[in-house]
């Protein structure tokens, strides 16, 4: 079985705005979330509450994100049949 990979070239031929504020670690907001995994939020919620997709980071007083490294390692976990 092979593992299905998103390129750094098809992340950003995709549109997706992949944010790399001054500590380095480059973000993904909810919505870029929802858009590469299409996944409604309330799924994405729900696997997230199980322990099957990656935990948000606080990035503000009222903003969170996805640590881009973590949903990469995410989707190349799944394997495609």
């Amino acid at each position: 079985m092979s593992k299905a990979r998103f390129t750094d070239d098809q992340l950003r031929s995709s549109g997706l705005q992949v944010n790399a504020p001054a500590g380095g670690h480059h973000f993904m907001t909810l919505g870029e979330v929802i858009e590469f995994t299409t996944m409604p939020r309330s799924t994405l919620y729900y696997q997230i509450e199980h322990g099957r997709f990656p935990k948000a980071v606080r990035i503000g007083a009222r903003k969170v994100a996805w640590k881009r490294a973590d949903v990469m390692a995410w989707f190349e976990s799944l394997s495609v049949s």
